[in-house]
């Protein structure tokens, strides 16, 4: 279920308007992938404000593409690393 999911975005290094957003349960399960490209999302909702292109903003405002930060939009609260991937 989408509110039990936390993402991660990675930016194409080939499109600068390509980002593939990966989602896992809290247990670093991975649940789904999606790809926003310019203003559309892959999801049902990707034709509108989606909760994947929020999180693209947050992810680029706080310059966390590509990390391995993983961000709960519900809860809005962040999974605790993997043990031994530092804080």
């Amino acid at each position: 279920m989408a509110r039990d999911d936390y993402y991660t975005i990675r930016s194409d290094p080939n499109d600068a308007n390509h980002f593939t957003v990966n989602a896992v349960d809290s247990d670093y399960n991975h649940t789904k992938t999606y790809q926003i490209h310019g203003s559309v999302c892959d999801c049902w909702a990707g034709h509108k404000w989606c909760r994947h292109k929020q999180v693209l903003v947050k992810f680029k405002k706080e310059r966390l593409l590509n990390s391995n930060k993983y961000w709960n939009f519900d809860k809005e609260k962040w999974l605790p690393p993997l043990e031994g991937q530092g804080p």
